[in-house]
């Protein structure tokens, strides 16, 4: 038996499902100093839930990223484990935000 043969070739696609990033834009390269500074002077899980591997070395945007990607006060410094957590049972912090 032999393989199937197709009777037209195919095409390749003029737009890729994925683009390669051309590079970080001024606000990301913003983000990254702001999220080192922070987990430099929060170097210890502000979430501690249970599991929790005390090394601070996510940031979670408690108001989410968007037009809060730069406002440090909406950041918490937590370890991979509590991050997870945090996303995987939609916990809210906001009530730990300090008020407007």
């Amino acid at each position: 038996m032999s393989p199937l043969k197709r009777k037209v070739p195919i095409k390749p696609r003029k737009n890729p499902l994925y683009r390669k990033p051309q590079g970080l834009t001024p606000r990301d390269l913003q983000y990254l100093r702001l999220k080192e500074e922070y987990l430099t002077e929060h170097s210890k899980c502000q979430a501690r839930l249970k599991g929790c591997t005390s090394a601070a070395v996510d940031i979670h945007h408690v108001l989410r990223r968007g037009k809060y990607l730069l406002v440090t006060a909406s950041f918490m410094a937590v370890c991979r484990f509590c991050h997870e957590q945090v996303h995987k049972l939609n916990l809210d912090y906001r009530h730990l935000l300090p008020p407007c």
